[in-house]
């Protein structure tokens, strides 16, 4: 199913670049075909083994396996200890976090039938939305299902004593809609002349930079940067720029007030629902720290600060910032001592820490900064904790990933090395960590040496054809490398035909997605965006559908009179059932409305409901048709431009594309223009070899077809079934053809 799901999302991604009907049913039909041979194929099981242990691993309810903080890895914790660690990093400060109780408030009037706090936050937003913004933003910024935020830790194993980093995932929240759509629009705010905003950008500024000998390198850390912004002041801030000459209104052709701008900012950082170890949480200060609004807030605050240092003339004169890491040339030691007392006493809010180059070394930013007067030599830095733990070569990947982490690795250490000698060193160190991954030898070397031809030498790749600019992606669970590579050659070919390319993406299951540490939330707010399948419990009627928003609010609906549920219940069973919530089950949960319409179709296509008026709420234009039956036609008969398979002038079969006319069928119609032999009917014929050029019988092979309905006609004779003499009218014996 969610292999013909990505297909047919493909095609409707496809369709708007094509601007000829037979390019569109060229495409469906090759992804059509595409489609299900790859669902034919069978994928290798995993070792029993591997199987077995994850079984185990998910049975210990004691111990949590997750990643550091930094660098690539895996942690096993004792999970009394993770959740202890994690409470101190976050809900245990009870200025920036509360408890929110579960209990249904006592209000006048008539009860809500379902309360929970997460469903009056997306009223709230709504509300506030729609009071302010122009309709088409409201519209897609208003929640219509959302979930609670998900609060995880990382631990900082690079940090003694041993500390942990917690991530508040927001995606699909009640306020991450909003979230995002202030971030784009308010981004430009947040920077200045000293953010670092691209590593390798920054690589390059490093490397021009000329320092006086004895100066020193040294770094300054916020600690727990996101959770200590000060929300309301950062916010004030940002709304001050915002209507600095009316930029905001007169950037985004809007026409709010100071106002609506903090009332939206503050709705989409304040009162984060969570929750976290069977209770409910909400964060009431700081940005969250998985909140599209958490960098931008973060980078206001912090440039807030530097405006003040630089108008009181306290900055250093080189002063780099990326988030909460900043770097400095300093004269002397003292001078950055100096320096650390201001940065602490610039706000109460935030305490930084310093760290000063050791051996003339100081790492940032995943760079080793080498102090080498005047000027600062950079390489690759390689963290003591960092285990060289990267994709395996055995990894059940496809092998284009595998190459690709080799370029990207290579790529990475090019561009962070000051000289040939430091990326001749990472290369050495690559090899080994390759080795240890069983990555064969000579796949290493090549590819280090070709990029060596193409960075150093100065040549460059052999240039393919111009590839076309638009991208469409298909990704599909892998399956083998066969298989893979018959998908690639399949859409690349496609992609040469239509000027646009279609990319196959191959995702794996990872091992850490059954690993993960759960939390049992309410079904209240965790069954929404969702294809759900409805089953009478007193007859066989069934009824499929989908929902954007909460499922018991769909259910709601299917009680009104217009509902098919409704009609069946009052019609059949006289009336509808109190609890018909129990009669709904999902049969899978999505990330949009179109991934819900595609799913939908194709469950409505594959359990075939009674209930369900319409076939689906989108037409399949790809994997959702049926298998078509084949038209074959006589020239000039049934031929409606569609592409066909015909017999030659010496009795050989030719095939050509296939595709789908408008009513679903496929037309097989002969292809040459002065055809003497041809086949009509509902049938399918295979001619293996030819006759000779004065064989006047088509029945050299093998015949698949109705009982007088494949045929074939010479010029001036009359017409006769497949496998039969033209001239004699006699049927030919066996070893010569077979009539199915």
């Amino acid at each position: 199913m969610d292999v013909k799901a990505s297909f047919e999302k493909a095609y409707w991604s496809l369709e708007p670049h094509l601007n000829d009907d037979n390019l569109k049913e060229l495409s469906a039909a090759t992804l059509r075909f595409v489609a299900l041979n790859y669902i034919e194929r069978k994928s290798p099981k995993p070792p029993k083994t591997l199987l077995r242990a994850i079984e185990e691993l998910k049975g210990r309810d004691d111990i949590v396996i997750t990643k550091p903080d930094k660098g690539s890895g895996v942690v096993v914790l004792d999970k009394t200890e993770y959740l202890r660690l994690l409470s101190e990093a976050s809900v245990n400060d009870t200025s920036k976090f509360r408890a929110v109780p579960l209990e249904k408030p006592k209000t006048r009037g008539r009860p809500s039938k379902y309360y929970h706090p997460l469903l009056q936050k997306e009223k709230i937003l709504d509300s506030i939305v729609r009071r302010i913004l122009p309709k088409t933003i409201a519209d897609s910024v208003s929640p219509t299902g959302s979930r609670l935020a998900h609060l995880y830790g990382l631990p900082k194993t690079h940090k003694e004593p041993l500390a942990m980093r917690p991530i508040l995932s927001a995606t699909d929240t009640y306020n991450f809609p909003l979230a995002k759509w202030l971030d784009e629009k308010l981004k430009p705010l947040s920077l200045n002349q000293y953010t670092v905003t691209d590593n390798f950008d920054f690589t390059k500024e490093i490397h021009e930079l000329k320092i006086n000998k004895g100066e020193i390198l040294v770094s300054y850390d916020v600690s727990s940067l996101f959770t200590n912004v000060p929300l309301d002041e950062t916010i004030e801030i940002l709304v001050n720029r915002a209507f600095s000459n009316n930029w905001f209104n007169t950037t985004h052709n809007l026409a709010l007030t100071r106002t609506d701008l903090i009332d939206l900012l503050n709705v989409a950082t304040k009162g984060q629902l969570f929750q976290f170890n069977g209770a409910l949480y909400e964060q009431t200060d700081g940005v969250a720290m998985g909140s599209p609004l958490g960098p931008l807030l973060a980078n206001v605050f912090m440039s807030s600060i530097e405006d003040t240092l630089e108008r009181q003339r306290k900055l250093p004169s080189y002063y780099r910032r990326y988030v909460d890491d900043t770097l400095t040339v300093m004269p002397d030691l003292a001078t950055a001592t100096t320096f650390l007392h201001t940065l602490n006493s610039a706000h109460t809010s935030v305490k930084f820490t310093m760290e000063v180059e050791k051996n003339s070394k100081l790492p940032f930013l995943g760079t080793e900064l080498l102090n080498h007067a005047p000027r600062i030599e950079t390489k690759v830095y390689v963290k003591p904790t960092n285990t060289g733990l990267l994709l395996h070569y055995q990894s059940h990947v496809d092998n284009r990933y595998k190459r690709s982490l080799l370029k990207t690795m290579l790529d990475r250490a090019h561009r962070l090395s000051s000289s040939w000698a430091h990326f001749s060193d990472e290369c050495d160190r690559l090899k080994k960590v390759f080795a240890r991954l069983k990555y064969p030898e000579r796949l290493v070397n090549s590819t280090i040496n070709t990029f060596l031809q193409s960075r150093i030498v100065g040549t460059q790749p052999t240039q393919t054809p111009k590839e076309p600019i638009s991208i469409v992606r298909v990704v599909i669970p892998f399956k083998d490398q066969e298989s893979a590579n018959y998908v690639k050659k399949e859409l690349k070919n496609l992609s040469m035909k239509v000027q646009t390319t279609v990319q196959p993406v191959f995702v794996s299951r990872k091992v850490g997605q059954d690993l993960k540490v759960r939390e049992i939330k309410p079904q209240i707010v965790n069954q929404q965006r969702v294809v759900y399948q409805f089953q009478c419990d007193l007859c066989d009627a069934g009824y499929v559908g989908y929902t954007r928003g909460h499922l018991h609010t769909r259910v709601d609906g299917h009680k009104r009179k217009a509902s098919s549920i409704y009609k069946h219940y009052h019609e059949r069973h006289s009336e509808v059932p109190k609890d018909l919530l129990k009669r709904f089950s999902i049969l899978k949960k999505c990330s949009n409305k179109f991934d819900c319409l595609v799913n939908e179709m194709l469950f409505i296509r594959d359990l075939k409901p009674t209930l369900n008026v319409q076939s689906d709420s989108i037409r399949a234009k790809a994997v959702g048709f049926p298998r078509p039956s084949v038209e074959w036609s006589r020239p000039r008969h049934v031929h409606s431009g569609d592409t066909s398979v015909a017999y030659q002038e010496q009795g050989c079969l030719q095939f050509n594309p296939v595709e789908y006319n408008s009513d679903g069928k496929l037309s097989a119609v002969e292809a040459s223009k002065a055809p003497t032999r041809s086949a009509s009917g509902m049938a399918g014929v295979m001619m293996i070899g030819k006759g000779g050029s004065s064989c006047a019988r088509a029945d050299h092979g093998i015949g698949i077809k109705e009982t007088n309905e494949a045929s074939f006609v010479l010029e001036n004779h009359e017409e006769h079934d497949f496998g039969y003499d033209a001239n004699s009218g006699k049927a030919p014996s066996q070893s010569y053809s077979l009539n199915l």
